[in-house]
């Protein structure tokens, strides 16, 4: 599970900012310049940074190399810290037992996941709405499939589709609507039969006086549902449609309802 407890440093040992990065696709920056890293060793960067930035390394290498026997698997563990240990860059503590991320580590998935939980909690003062809204728009690890991070970039996702809609609430009592538009369309783009985010996007439009666009909005939803599940919208969204063009019935005007 993503640790968002360790505090950003900024700096690494010897004066250097390193970013491990995991959205959307692992890299190691140090400055401005990015460190190749090879397979192996991308693996174990994101199981730690995954996994609480620490783990015990019977278990990194278990996980990592499950079809083997457990000799082999802390065999290409070994390797694998030996070829980080080549790069001169401050990433990993080694013990005989564990592993873990210098302290002076900073993962963008980490402070990500805790800028959403201040917006879901209601306790982030929306100083940086672009850069929050860069980092939450953005999957973790794309195109990674094993069975080890399937549930972290779930339980990501789910993060990042609460903090989004919550940024767009609160961008719309303040009156920010083109922000709180591009917050509801982020929050489709991760999940497009989400009427929660449609709905967002509707109350955006009609406090705007936008009336076609919450319509088309309306409709767009109304056609996902229909064609990937068999289901109409809400009531609350057919409701809300109706109640914005005078309370006529939605057919009468020519909007299609499923």
């Amino acid at each position: 599970m993503l640790d968002q407890s360790r505090p950003p440093p900024a700096q690494t040992e010897g004066g250097l900012h390193v970013d491990l990065h995991l959205l959307p696709q692992l890299g190691v920056a140090v400055g401005e310049g990015a460190v190749p890293i090879c397979s192996r060793a991308e693996r174990v960067l994101a199981f730690l940074a995954i996994h609480s930035g620490r783990a015990r390394r019977v278990t990194v290498a278990g996980t990592l190399w499950p079809d083997t026997t457990e000799e082999r698997a802390l065999s290409s563990l070994r390797t694998a810290v030996w070829n980080l240990s080549r790069l001169n860059v401050p990433l990993v503590q080694v013990t005989p037992t564990t592993l873990s991320l210098k302290a002076t580590v900073v993962v963008d998935a980490h402070e990500a996941a805790l800028r959403a939980r201040q917006l879901i909690d209601g306790q982030y003062d929306l100083g940086d709405v672009p850069g929050t809204l860069q980092l939450l728009r953005q999957e973790m690890l794309v195109d990674w499939a094993e069975d080890w991070i399937l549930v972290a970039q779930e339980q990501f996702r789910q993060l990042r589709l609460h903090a989004l809609e919550a940024l767009g609430e609160q961008l719309l009592l303040l009156g920010r609507h083109a922000q709180a538009v591009v917050a509801g369309l982020d929050a489709i783009a991760c999940e497009p039969l989400r009427e929660t985010a449609h709905l967002l996007l509707m109350r955006v439009y009609l406090e705007q006086g936008n009336r076609s666009a919450a319509i088309h909005q309306y409709q767009s939803c109304a056609r996902l549902l229909r064609d990937d599940l068999g289901l109409r919208p809400s009531e609350v969204m057919t409701d809300l449609l109706a109640r914005s063009i005078g309370g006529l019935d939605l057919h009468d005007v020519g909007i299609t309802v499923a």
